[in-house]
């Protein structure tokens, strides 16, 4: 069993990172995630993000179709203090249109949320649509 590293915390040796492959549900996962961090942000026993010293980290799925134009507002469970400083998306093709060639673009950000826009690269046959998207968000 390989080691994980964390951010901030160092090379975890096997035994954290067996509890990290076998979490089998997301209460175990909420545990483990405080086993290593202290603060864990969730809601209802979900996790969406965690806070190391002064930097949050949060995630979330947009989970509904976006077509190329202005794209949803997302709002975070919790708002960074002072900012937020980067956003990162990955879109999710899971229709039958692979060849969309469809991407989604940050067109803004606070400590609050993020406006999207998605983006077609004007290649493909397919529908200029993602699929949702998941995205991960830092601050502080």
């Amino acid at each position: 069993m390989t080691s994980v590293t964390i951010l901030g915390k160092g090379t975890m040796g096997p035994a954290i990172a067996g509890v990290l492959e076998k979490a089998g549900s997301t209460v175990q996962l909420l545990a483990a995630l405080r086993a290593l961090f202290g603060t864990v942000l969730s809601t209802a026993g979900v996790p969406y993000g965690i806070k190391l010293g002064a930097i949050y980290v949060q995630w979330g799925t947009y989970g509904s179709d976006v077509s190329e134009g202005a794209g949803p507002t997302v709002t975070f469970s919790t708002a960074f203090p002072t900012a937020c400083q980067a956003v990162f998306m990955q879109a999710r093709n899971t229709g039958s249109d692979g060849t969309s060639d469809a991407w989604m673009e940050l067109n803004g950000r606070s400590t609050t949320g993020f406006d999207t826009f998605c983006q077609w690269g004007g290649g493909g046959t397919g529908s200029r649509t993602v699929h949702g998207f998941d995205w991960l968000a830092i601050g502080y």
